[in-house]
């Protein structure tokens, strides 16, 4: 299974931990975080929404 695109518009890290939590117990393959505010204001990689970076750097970086 894969999520090819997903992000968010607040800065929520309740959520990002809840897809990391999702993703984790449903087998995924992969999925990509979109990291762009065109057409969608879900950037992360530019404190944009801090708290939700935060937590996705902390979930996602212990992924092999």
């Amino acid at each position: 299974m894969s999520w090819p695109e997903w992000g968010i518009n607040t800065d929520d890290p309740y959520f990002i931990e809840q897809m990391y939590n999702w993703m984790t117990a449903n087998n995924f393959a992969y999925a990509s975080y979109w990291d762009s505010n065109s057409s969608f204001k879900s950037k992360l990689s530019h404190d944009q929404y801090p708290k939700a970076a935060a937590k996705f750097k902390e979930l996602f970086s212990r992924i092999p």
